[in-house]
């Protein structure tokens, strides 16, 4: 019943108003009827009816929704005060609109990455399952152990397996390198997703023979058969292979690592293979995490104990949900950039509650008055709460805005694959939401504490305030230290991975990267089914490469540095000595000159030469830890070793030369030992099935690489090409990742400084407008205005100084965060330190120097006056 009086308010008051007056007649007319004179019988219900006035506030209090009255006329006050305070209004909206925006933007991020569901049927009951050697990075199985494990596990209701690899698809438009997932046949129901077009693979195609099917996703389905529906039975070729298309998978779904194509997994049917694959467990209904993990280990136990030769390793046994292993390795990047943005968010409501202190003092003497007309503590209050929270909800619209433009520029700036479920990320309700839910609380947070300080002021200060030369402000100076001190710290995080960064940078690689063209390519096993095939195309297309003018050497490497793949494994020595526990080293098969053409130093005997053959002796070069380790005294050339476990007489290799260690992952991570094989001499399909082609050049390398296209497609016109690139650019995209994470850092800590500075000089600017009258009279009393310049610097150090100490502090207790990120950088690095503090330093004083010069400039006369 309220509701439509609240839109009839004005016509409920007019019939009230009509009500009154038909009252107040009858009345005036039954007195002139009983004999009073007119003018009485008015005066004489006048003094019956009582105040007018309070009749109709008391009648509208009995109709309710008087709350919402006086929050209209709060807000309606708010903005007419806002209006008339232009400069206040527009800092303080953009300063909370900044923080805001960059928290929304940050909870967007967090949301889509850490917190939204993963898109499966049931999530929080998928786990990854890992059964590895602890020296070897990630969460997976060897294949061989998961076809026993699937079999014996009980606590899983299902489990899948899958691995991933680039595919070269052919038939259906030009060739291309395509992402591609193979899966145990399980695999789309162990997720719960089904196809939106045909079937999931049936029970068997995991058999050889059985496994010419394929899946592919909705967006490959419509880039390349244009969304036909009759797609289903359609062949095309994968790596040689002809396969027919069995489904099409609902749109967005591109699970594992953007598979765009989903093949059976073959299962294992021996003991000696050892390829690497990821496997997925979803939880049975009556089973805990607890019991599958004591599963695992028992499995575990009973594997360790088997007579397989290859157990010497130390096995570690993991069951993590899913989400967190899809996402572990980017938390803590996160949870960093979120503490930032919070220190941000800090320091943009401590300087709006600056601003609404500054403000509240010049607006004194008209919170006097209204404090004297009869205007009680919690109506004032209200009355600032509400200006504070029109101020958030401006900045909020301000806020969310920055937040849709600084979403998009984040995702336009990202690392490629440094973020996973990158495609997710969007703002959506739930951001909306919470960015309400954030305007709401930043207003409070901001506005509380000067509308309570504002508000307790006896109503005869407005008359004292006039005569008063000198003001007290300690709330001023403490939001001061706590920007500076927030400051700070953010300023540190920065300097802290610029320094990282640029170490980065000027790290040794170990090989020599300007002036390279890499030229990438995976030879199908369909067309090269022998490692004499592979050699000899690798043999025509280096000698093509060889003769594109520019390029001075050129050579061939199965995985070259700063590739995210690798082989990694074991060997024997002749001596019979044993390797050191869990001891591996990287094996990459390169051609003659490749040392030469890399930049890699040759430190003790030779490279390898084009005499180096399948029929002379087989030789290795290995790199320079390993040689210490192995050979600490010096006598590694010459020693032979070999890869197999039970070698014949011509499976022995003699080391021939040490080179200079090489990075595998990039500068950030510690040389891997390296045993270097000629490619001559590989009789191995699967060590050279993958090859990378560099070329030194004497000009620009970017001149090059049509060149080596053209090179590739004239020895095999049908062989698609991985990537094709410069050295340099290769590197770029390692140093993506720490140099992204400079650039978000510095960028908060850049806002910080200007919300600090902003605050500071609002500070000192508000304080010259109060003591006028005391800086005159001293002015007057014989006061240099050197000397008062230095007063008012001196008041801007008194706070700043200890900002910087509390933020000192601060760094280093938040330094372990950063530790992870920082590269021959210390998280307590005193360069870093006193660059920053000198520089807070400095932006205060430069901050504070204006007022404080015209604060010296003061006019005495007119000061007093």
């Amino acid at each position: 019943m309220r509701l439509p009086r609240l839109r009839r308010r004005d016509d409920l008051d007019h019939e009230l108003d009509d009500e009154i007056r038909s009252h107040f007649a009858m009345a005036v007319a039954d007195r002139v009827a009983r004999g009073d004179s007119p003018e009485a019988a008015v005066a004489a219900v006048r003094r019956e009816f009582g105040n007018v006035t309070h009749v109709k506030e008391v009648t509208r209090e009995t109709w309710g929704g008087m709350w919402l009255e006086r929050l209209s006329q709060d807000v309606h006050y708010a903005l007419r005060s806002l209006r008339r305070a232009p400069v206040f209004a527009s800092t303080a909206i953009l300063t909370l609109g900044l923080g805001i925006g960059v928290t929304t933007a940050m909870f967007t991020v967090v949301r889509s990455v850490l917190l939204r569901p993963l898109p499966f049927a049931g999530p929080d009951e998928l786990f990854a399952i890992s059964y590895m050697p602890d020296r070897m990075p990630g969460l997976s199985m060897y294949d061989r152990d998961y076809a026993d494990y699937a079999r014996s596990a009980r606590a899983f209701a299902a489990t899948t397996s899958f691995r991933t690899f680039p595919a070269t698809l052919l038939g259906a438009g030009e060739p291309a390198r395509i992402p591609l997932a193979a899966v145990t046949p399980s695999f789309f129901a162990t997720l719960g997703v089904r196809p939106r077009l045909g079937h999931e693979f049936a029970a068997g195609t995991d058999q050889p023979g059985a496994n010419d099917v394929i899946i592919i996703s909705a967006r490959l389905w419509r880039q390349r058969f244009a969304g036909d529906t009759a797609v289903l039975g359609r062949s095309v070729t994968i790596d040689g292979r002809r396969r027919t298309i069995v489904g099409v998978m609902p749109d967005g779904f591109d699970f594992p690592r953007h598979a765009a194509i989903w093949a059976p997994l073959l299962v294992p049917t021996d003991r000696g293979n050892g390829w690497i694959q990821s496997v997925i467990g979803r939880l049975a209904a009556t089973t805990t995490i607890v019991q599958a993990a004591a599963e695992l280990r028992t499995f575990a136990r009973s594997e360790e104990q088997s007579p397989a030769p290859n157990r010497r390793e130390h096995m570690l046994t993991t069951i993590v949900p899913l989400r967190e292993a899809l996402v572990g390795d980017v938390r803590t990047p996160l949870l960093v950039f979120s503490l930032a943005v919070g220190l941000l968010m800090l320091i943009a409501c401590a300087n709006v509650s600056n601003l609404m202190l500054m403000r509240a003092t010049t607006r004194r003497h008209e919170l006097g008055i209204r404090a004297a007309l009869g205007a009680g503590r919690a109506r004032l209050v209200r009355q600032m709460l509400t200006e504070s929270l029109v101020v958030a909800a401006l900045g909020g619209v301000v806020g969310l805005t920055i937040a849709l433009a600084g979403v998009r520029v984040l995702l336009a700036l990202l690392p490629v694959g440094i973020l996973p479920r990158a495609a997710e990320i969007h703002v959506d309700p739930l951001v909306i939401a919470a960015c309400v839910v954030m305007c709401v609380l930043t207003g409070l947070l901001a506005g509380t504490l000067p509308a309570i300080t504002a508000s307790g002021r006896d109503p005869r200060d407005a008359i004292n305030d006039a005569v008063r030369t000198t003001t007290r402000a300690p709330f001023r100076r403490l939001f001061v230290v706590m920007e500076t001190s927030l400051s700070l710290v953010l300023l540190i995080g920065a300097g802290l991975m610029i320094r990282s960064f640029e170490r980065l940078r000027s790290a040794d690689l170990g090989f020599t990267p300007d002036g390279l063209v890499t030229a990438t390519i995976d030879l199908p096993e369909t067309r090269y089914r022998t490692a004499d095939a592979a050699r000899d195309v690798t043999t025509r297309l280096l000698a093509r490469i060889a003769t594109i003018p520019g390029v001075r050497t050129a050579a061939v490497v199965n995985w070259l540095p700063l590739d995210s793949a690798y082989i990694l494994g074991d060997f024997t020595l002749r001596s019979g000595e044993p390797l050191p526990p869990n001891y591996g080293v990287l094996k990459p098969c390169v051609s003659a000159g490749y040392f030469d053409a890399m930049g890699i130093r040759v430190l003790e005997g030779r490279g390898f030469q084009p005499s180096d053959v399948a029929s002379s002796e087989h030789v290795v070069v290995i790199s320079r830890s390993m040689a210490k380790t192995l050979w600490p005294n010096g006598n590694a050339v010459g020693q032979q070793l070999t890869y197999w476990d039970k070698p014949g007489p011509d499976d022995w290799m003699r080391i021939v030369g040490i080179v200079d260690d090489v990075t595998r992952s990039g500068p950030h991570d510690a040389p891997m030992p390296a045993l270097y094989r000629p490619i001559a001499q590989v009789q191995e399909l699967f060590f050279i099935n993958h090859l990378t082609f560099v070329a030194r050049t004497t000009d620009d390398p970017a001149a090059v690489i049509g060149a080596m296209r053209a090179a590739v497609y004239g020895v095999d016109p049908e062989q698609p090409i991985a990537s094709i690139a410069t050295m340099d650019s290769h590197l770029s995209a390692v140093m993506a990742e720490p140099r992204f994470r400079s650039i978000v850092v510095l960028a908060f800590s850049v806002m910080a400084l200007v919300m600090a500075a902003v605050g500071i000089y609002g500070v000192l600017a508000y304080a010259v407008n109060e003591r006028t009258r005391e800086l005159g009279i001293r002015i007057a009393l014989g006061a240099s205005p050197r000397r008062i310049v230095g007063a008012m610097l001196g008041a801007v150090a008194a706070s700043a100084v200890p900002g910087v100490l509390i933020g000192l502090a601060g760094a280093a207790a938040t330094g372990r965060l950063l530790s992870s990120f920082l590269f021959e950088v210390k998280p307590t690095d005193p360069l870093t330190y006193g660059a920053a503090s000198a520089v807070i330093l400095l932006v205060a004083l430069a901050a504070g120097l204006g007022p404080a010069r015209r604060a010296g400039r003061v006019d005495p006369v007119i000061a007093m006056k």
